[in-house]
């Protein structure tokens, strides 16, 4: 694990008139695995660990902005609602509840997509 994250969460506010604004929280930096996703595996276990699927598997939009991440289990409990993470300055949201890999108890896997903004749109 060579690759440096942020872990964000998004929390609603009270803005002091009676509604909610939006607020961004800071909750860990972790070490990670990142890949890119590349189509052409038939397994779809297979493809899930090396990487390899096409976006339409798992209900991927854009595959060309999704990576997928592999971190050590038990440094965050993610909530896919609410947490989205950083890497090279860039947000990304997390498509699917972290997944176990291989039953080990050890790691958690899962793609995240880069947000789009005006300027990467």
């Amino acid at each position: 694990m060579t690759k440096k994250i942020e872990v964000w969460q998004t929390d609603n506010v009270a803005d002091g008139f009676g509604g909610n604004t939006v607020s961004e929280t800071f909750v860990s930096n972790q070490w990670a695995t990142i890949n890119t996703i590349q189509a052409g595996r038939t397994n779809n276990f297979e493809k899930v660990l090396t990487g390899e699927f096409s976006k339409s598997d798992f209900g991927i939009i854009d595959i060309g902005r999704t990576i997928l991440v592999t971190v050590r289990k038990g440094v965050v409990e993610y909530n896919v609602d609410t947490m989205f993470i950083k890497y090279r300055n860039k947000k990304y949201t997390i498509n699917w509840a972290p997944i176990n890999v291989n039953f080990k108890d050890n790691m958690l896997m899962f793609a995240a997509t880069e947000k789009q903004t005006k300027s990467n749109a």
